[in-house]
C-alpha cells in the first residue's frame, strides 16, 4: 500500500525541471532539461497506472492529506501528461518571446494537474486545481483578449467550488475521496461542486488564446474540470447517492442541449481555432452528459471520449497553429489548397477530424457507440439522446470536413505555391499524435480496458 507514494514522482519531476531552469540559462540546455523532465513524467505516470490503492497521511480538522491511485486517476494523469508534453515540445518552435516565463507557468500547471490525479481528499483536489488555474492565468496573459474572460470564469468557478465544500463541511459530509460510505447527499453542495468544475472546463475551452496556450487550457485545465466532476460523483458521494437526485435527472438533458448549441455555434465560426474551441466545448458537454447519466456503458463512452476527444482536439489545434505559423492562415476559406503546401499537417488534421467525428476504424467510434448504447438502455428518453448524439456527430463532420475539402480539393484553377517547411518540433509532434490516434483506433483494447475498469463503480 505504501507504494502509492510513488505517484508523487510525476508531481515532483516538473518541479525539478523548474529548479533547473535557473541553473541552465542557455536556451538549448533549458530545452533539453524541459523535454527530458516532461518525457520522464509521462513514463512515471504510465508506470503509476499499476499502483491502485490509497495512502492516508494525516488529518488536520476537515483537511485530510491523503493520496489514491485509481483507474480514473491513472487515465487522467497519463492523458494530460502525454498531451501537455507534446504541447510543450511544440512550443519550442513557436514561442519566441519570454520563453522562460512561459515554461515556468507551464511546469507548475503540469505538476498541479498530476497532483490532482492522485489527490485523496476534496480539499487537496481543490488546492491542486487552484494552483493549476493560477498557472494557467499566467499563460493566458500572453493572449490579452482572453485574460478578462478567463479570470471572471475562474472566480465564479472558485466561488461555486468553495461554497460547495463549505456546505459539505457544514452538513458533516466526509471530504475524503478514498473508499468510504457516504452518509447522505447534500443536494446543494453536490450541485455547486459539479457546476463549478463543469463551468471552468467550458471557460478554459472558450478562452481566446494562442497555441500552445490553448492546448494547455483545453487538454489540461478543461480535462481537469471533467475529472473533477467524475471525482465528485464517483468518489466523494458515490453513484448510489445520486440515484434519486433531481439535479442528476436534469443535468443530462441540460448538458446535451448545450452540446447541440455549442456545435451549432461552431459551424458559424470562420476562424479555424475558434471553431475548434467550440467543437471542444461540445465534446466536453457530451462527456458530462455521459457521466451524469449514471450508466456504466455511458460512463465508459464518456471516459473514452474524454481521452480520445481530447487527443483529437489537441491534434487539430496544433495543426491549425501550424497553418498559422507557416503561412499565416487562420480562416476556413483561407485553407484552400493548403494540402498541397503542407500535406503532412493536413493529413494529420484529417486523421484527427475523422477520429472526432467517430468514423470507424478511427479513434472515437467506440466512445460514441458506448454513449449511444448506454443512453438507449438506461434512459427513458434514450432514443432522443441517441438521435441527438448522431446529430452532434454530423455537426462535427460538417465543421471539420469543410477545411479538409478546401485543403485537398481547391479546384482545377488553383495554382499551388512551394511547399512550406517548418521545424521538427512542429512536424514530429503532430505526426506522433496522428500516429497514436490511428493505432488507438485500430487497437482500442488497452484504453477500453482502463475505461471499463473506471466504470466498475457503476456496476
Amino acid at each position: 500500500m505504501f507504494r502509492i507514494v510513488y505517484l508523487l514522482v510525476p508531481v515532483l519531476m516538473p518541479l525539478t525541471c523548474l529548479v533547473g531552469l535557473y541553473l541552465f540559462p542557455q536556451m538549448q540546455r533549458r530545452r533539453r532539461l524541459i523535454a527530458g523532465g516532461l518525457l520522464f513524467t509521462v513514463i512515471f505516470s504510465i508506470l503509476g497506472t499499476t499502483l491502485q490503492g490509497a495512502y492516508w497521511v494525516n488529518s488536520f480538522g476537515w483537511f485530510e492529506l491523503s493520496l489514491q491511485g485509481t483507474p480514473m486517476g491513472a487515465i487522467f494523469a497519463v492523458t494530460v501528461g502525454f498531451l501537455l508534453t507534446l504541447a510543450g515540445l511544440f512550443g519550442f518552435e513557436v514561442i519566441k518571446d519570454k520563453e522562460s516565463s512561459y515554461y515556468i507557468a507551464f511546469l507548475v500547471l503540469f505538476a498541479a494537474l498530476q497532483a490532482m490525479a492522485c489527490a485523496g481528499s476534496l480539499p487537496l483536489l481543490l488546492i491542486s486545481w487552484l494552483v493549476a488555474a493560477l498557472a494557467a492565468d499566467h499563460l493566458v496573459r500572453r493572449s490579452p483578449d482572453g485574460v478578462r474572460f478567463y479570470r471572471i470564469g475562474t472566480l465564479i468557478s472558485s466561488f461555486l467550488l468553495f461554497a460547495g465544500t463549505a456546505l459539505c463541511i457544514q452538513s458533516g459530509t466526509s471530504l475524503s475521496l478514498l473508499p468510504h460510505k457516504a452518509a447522505g447527499l447534500p443536494d446543494a453542495a453536490a450541485a455547486l461542486l459539479i457546476l463549478g468544475f463543469s463551468l471552468h472546463a467550458v471557460v478554459c475551452q472558450l478562452t481566446p488564446a494562442h497555441v500552445p496556450t490553448a492546448v494547455a487550457l483545453h487538454s489540461g485545465m478543461g480535462t481537469a474540470g471533467l475529472f473533477g466532476v467524475i471525482q465528485v460523483i464517483c468518489c466523494l458521494f458515490g453513484p448510489a447517492a445520486f440515484a434519486n437526485s433531481l439535479f442528476l435527472r436534469i443535468m443530462p438533458v441540460a448538458y446535451l442541449a448545450l452540446a447541440l448549441a455549442a456545435g451549432i455555434v461552431a459551424l458559424t465560426r470562420q476562424n479555424l481555432l475558434r471553431r475548434l474551441c467550440w467543437l471542444g466545448t461540445s465534446q466536453s458537454l457530451i462527456v458530462l452528459f455521459g457521466v451524469c447519466t449514471l450508466s456504466s456503458a455511458a460512463f465508459t463512452g464518456a471516459v473514452l471520449l474524454m481521452i480520445l476527444g481530447t487527443m483529437c482536439l489537441t491534434t487539430l489545434l496544433l495543426c491549425a497553429c501550424a497553418f498559422q505559423y507557416a503561412q499565416g492562415k487562420t480562416l476556413v476559406p483561407q485553407m484552400e489548397g493548403i494540402g498541397r503546401q503542407m500535406p503532412l499537417a493536413l493529413f494529420c488534421f484529417g486523421c484527427a477530424s475523422f477520429g472526432l467525428i467517430g468514423l470507424p476504424p478511427f479513434a472515437g467510434s467506440s466512445a460514441r457507440w458506448f454513449l449511444a448504447t448506454g443512453a438507449l438502455h438506461d434512459l427513458p428518453w434514450g432514443l432522443i439522446a441517441a438521435i441527438a448524439l448522431l446529430v452532434l456527430a454530423a455537426i462535427s463532420a460538417v465543421a471539420l470536413l469543410q477545411p479538409l475539402s478546401h485543403g485537398f480539393f481547391p479546384g482545377k484553377d488553383f495554382e499551388p505555391d512551394t511547399k512550406m517547411h517548418y521545424g521538427p518540433c512542429v512536424g514530429v509532434t503532430i505526426l506522433v499524435l496522428a500516429g497514436v490516434l490511428l493505432v488507438v483506433g485500430l487497437f482500442p483494447a488497452y484504453i477500453l480496458y482502463w475505461a471499463q475498469s473506471a466504470a466498475v463503480i457503476f456496476a
